[in-house]
């Protein structure tokens, strides 16, 4: 893990270096002009890894956060937009449209105007791409699903469960409670038979309101209750136990490689997090190694796994999973880290199957770092589980 963030922390360095060059050069002759528009960058972008890592609530700690977290939202298409710029300067100099870069100094105005719009377009491009991918990130939308399920149990014949399933909130610092309470404000209409939390509730012990979150989760009252697992996150902030100790105080019974059933209508396993060994240099349990563990009269009933990461689905599919929820994803967040995570996951986002395995991915019901989001919107999940 420090490896893997001192490679992020090296490539973040370097993108901004060459953005703030960009300005420079692109500003020559502008006197100050010149001078503050790069310390400015330069400050915007050390606001995010200073507030970040103050772990402070303080308000000075949490304006560098606020500031840091917009400008890693848009800092990549800056960057795109000035790697642009230079290529339209490589382009003109290959075919000799002109002899002069547009950057170069010279005190004629003609020569230099279009270096300052360049910069203009820059900024507000960035400040539209802001604001859009702010507006996307603010309002939750509910994403329903029907799922099929087969059993063996004559009772659940023609049956319907309606479950409700929510992920990678990231409250603490960045998000209020009240993120929470408009998230299950779109979920209390449908009055699910079950609640199910995917990880990443958390994103630090710092700023949460325990009464507020308490409230929020009270707005919905499910027969079969309201469970959950870890993610990343809840061992990122911290001892993965004080944030299953948060999450409980709340209303959330947390399932660690653990299982449980569900009023004998669902077999319910919550699996630790993917990451765990990076944390605690242990493993978690194997699923089959989980399921060893419940009685043989159990076994029949339709078996949901929560595992926030949407890792290694054939795992799932071997132990005959009815249906695995994940979150962790973010479906990138945003563009083009999206492409990235498709790389990565078989299934990123959305709906797939194995078999007859069933695999729900959430893209989040809030937002990790920027506040913004512009390659899914913030979702809940609405399924309805079909016995036949």
């Amino acid at each position: 893990m420090p490896l893997f963030f001192f490679y992020v922390a090296l490539v973040y360095c370097c993108i901004n270096f060459w953005i703030i060059w960009w300005f420079w050069r692109a500003l020559r002759g502008s006197g100050r002009v010149r001078v503050i528009t790069c310390l400015v960058l330069l400050f915007i972008a050390a606001c995010f890894p200073f507030g970040y890592l103050s772990s402070s609530a303080s308000p000075w700690a949490m304006t560098l956060l606020r500031i840091g977290a917009i400008w890693i939202g848009v800092f990549i298409y800056v960057f795109l937009m000035v790697l642009v710029a230079d290529g339209v300067v490589i382009i003109r100099r290959l075919f000799r449209a002109s002899s002069q870069n547009y950057f170069q100094n010279s005190s004629q105005k003609h020569r230099q105007r279009p270096r300052y719009l360049a910069c203009m377009a820059v900024v507000v491009l960035t400040v539209m791409l802001g604001a859009a991918g702010w507006i996307n990130a603010a309002y939750p939308v509910v994403r329903e699903f029907d799922v099929t399920v087969p059993t063996q149990q004559p009772e659940l014949q023609g049956k319907t469960l309606t479950i409700a399933a929510l992920s990678d909130l990231h409250l603490g610092r960045t998000l209020p409670a009240a993120r929470l309470s408009r998230a299950m404000g779109l979920i209390a209409p449908h009055q699910p038979d079950a609640v199910f939390f995917l990880g990443d509730v958390l994103d630090d012990h710092i700023l949460l309101d325990l009464d507020a979150m308490r409230d929020a989760i009270a707005q919905v009252q499910p027969p079969l209750g309201v469970w959950g697992i870890l993610g990343n996150h809840e061992y990122i902030s911290g001892q993965a136990s004080e944030s299953q100790e948060i999450l409980e105080q709340v209303g959330i019974r947390i399932l660690r490689d653990d299982w449980a059933v569900l009023e004998n209508q669902l077999l319910l396993v919550g699996r630790d997090d993917y990451s765990k060994p990076r944390f605690t240099h242990a493993e978690r349990a194997p699923l089959a190694e989980v399921l060893e563990a419940v009685p043989s009269a159990h076994r029949q009933l339709p078996l949901i796994v929560l595992d926030h990461q949407p890792q290694h689905l054939d795992e799932a599919e071997r132990a005959g999973t009815a249906l695995q929820l994940s979150g962790h994803t973010h479906n990138g967040q945003i563009w083009p880290v999206n492409l990235i995570v498709a790389r990565v996951f078989e299934n990123p986002y959305g709906y797939s199957t194995r078999s007859e395995t069933h695999y729900l991915v959430s893209a989040g019901a809030g937002t990790w770092g920027p506040p913004m989001r512009n390659t899914a919107r913030p979702d809940v999940l609405i399924v309805r589980l079909r016995f036949n």
